[in-house]
């Protein structure tokens, strides 16, 4: 009985992706590297997460507006994606490193002709596929947050990170108007 329970696990294992069944008789199983699992788990995430998106999108707008919290370069990373992958028009000012990590997004900004206005804050990077707003010295962004700060904002979105003193990447994702006039807001008085 314990047998056919480990079998039938193993067979599990092999069904999700995380196993490879080397050998039928005896059944021989192998693991797959956790790089490879941790692959297989990212890309079906993606087709979960954006078969949610493209069911939200078709729904009528309905409801309060909203505010997310988040920590975290790959979540802030993911909510760029997909606030600014079909927004009308996009402005955005974030560290030079940002920046060129969202370059497959201005890319398809620009392709679409999209409305995109980029700053730096600090040095600006090379090789941007749109010619950038201008950069914005560090000492500036520190009168308005104690760290380097990275603010996005569309019509109706507004994201907005902030590096705190532990290098801990923290911020919000809103829809509330009020929030998205005050990204605005930051973001005019930053670059104005």
């Amino acid at each position: 009985m314990a047998r056919a329970n480990t079998y039938q696990a193993l067979n599990g294992l092999v069904a999700k992706g995380a196993a490879v069944l080397v050998a039928d008789n005896p059944q021989v199983f192998k693991p797959i590297t956790p790089e490879t699992v941790l692959a297989i788990v990212a890309a079906r995430e993606a087709a979960s997460l954006g078969a949610l998106e493209d069911q939200v999108r078709r729904m009528e707008p309905a409801g309060e507006p909203g505010t997310v919290e988040f920590s975290g370069q790959r979540a802030l990373s993911e909510l760029v994606l997909r606030t600014a992958v079909r927004a009308e028009s996009v402005t955005c000012l974030a560290p030079a490193a940002i920046l060129t990590g969202l370059i497959p997004i201005w890319r398809k900004r620009v392709a679409d002709d999209a409305a995109t206005s980029l700053w730096s804050v600090g040095p600006a990077p090379a090789n941007m596929p749109l010619k950038l707003g201008g950069a914005v010295p560090t000492e500036k962004v520190r009168l308005l947050f104690p760290g380097d700060v990275v603010c996005l904002v569309t019509p109706d979105i507004a994201i907005l990170g902030c590096w705190d003193e532990g290098e801990r990447l923290r911020g919000f994702w809103s829809s509330d108007p009020l929030l998205v006039g005050c990204a605005r807001g930051a973001i005019s008085t930053l670059t104005g």
